[in-house]
């Protein structure tokens, strides 16, 4: 589905295509709006602790009207305010408009596993999860950034916050931009990783004990889905290893191969 939101007073936009994951009802639709549109969000991801975080709103007098993690992410947000990207897990790139204090939030997950790209021309910011989307916005004044494409033909990626469009820049992972009318622009930081709880380990049986839990954690959260969930085999030790743990909590769970194109069930 597809959808927008505009606030002609202070001249907000927000427009989302989605992709079915979690809550497939139109109860999950975006761009999403509590509290008479109060609070807007459009938000691309998957948020893997959002069942024990409903459940926590809950507690505090929230209550929902779908079973999306959208909803869950709006409403910690309403709650907790911006610290609310400290209590959510997840990989996302989110934007969430707040009509009473007047101000924007767009933000990207620790990792920067979902992109988000923005351009700031004539005192206007724009952003998008592609820089194709933002192309149509600021055409005039496209120019290539060729030092940027030489880093890319270098390295094989862009380190910093260069595209090869010149005034189109990425979010950087675990950065937040705060846009707040009559206030210049902040990008900042909102995840600084935490080392004081790391507990050393002392041997290998401790540390292979260790990875396999993680890991099997990890895969166990990311298997929530209202859709069917299948495994890409590449015919590396990534892949195998994940659908290793997959098959722990679904037994049944499919694989592909892209290569000889065969269906393992």
């Amino acid at each position: 589905s597809s959808g927008f939101f505009v606030d002609d007073e202070d001249k907000v936009c927000l427009l989302h295509t989605r992709l079915a994951v979690v809550d497939l009802s139109s109860n999950a639709e975006q761009p999403m709006s509590i509290y008479d549109e109060a609070i807007t969000i459009s938000y691309n991801g998957e948020i893997y602790n959002y069942q024990e975080l409903k459940l926590e709103l809950e507690e505090n007098g929230f209550s929902f009207f779908g079973n999306s993690d959208t909803e869950v992410v709006i409403k910690a947000y309403a709650h907790f305010g911006i610290g609310f990207l400290q209590k959510i897990k997840g990989m996302f790139a989110l934007a969430i408009w707040d009509r009473n204090k007047r101000r924007l939030v767009v933000a990207r997950d620790a990792s920067g596993i979902k992109p988000l790209y923005y351009s700031i021309h004539n005192g206007v910011l724009k952003f998008a999860s592609e820089i194709k989307a933002l192309l149509p916005m600021i055409k005039g004044s496209v120019e290539i950034n060729k030092g940027a494409i030489s880093k890319y033909l270098s390295f094989l990626w862009c380190p910093g916050s260069e595209t090869p469009v010149s005034g189109v820049k990425k979010l950087g992972p675990g950065e937040l931009i705060v846009w707040q009318l009559d206030r210049p622009l902040k990008v900042s930081r909102w995840h600084i990783k935490d080392s004081s709880n790391y507990v050393g380990v002392n041997s290998p049986a401790e540390i292979s004990s260790t990875l396999s839990r993680k890991l099997g954690e990890s895969v166990r959260s990311q298997l929530q889905a209202d859709v069917p969930v299948g495994g890409l085999l590449s015919g590396g030790l990534d892949s195998s290893s994940l659908m290793v743990f997959a098959q722990k909590f679904d037994p049944e769970i499919p694989t592909t191969s892209p290569r000889n194109k065969i269906l393992i069930v």
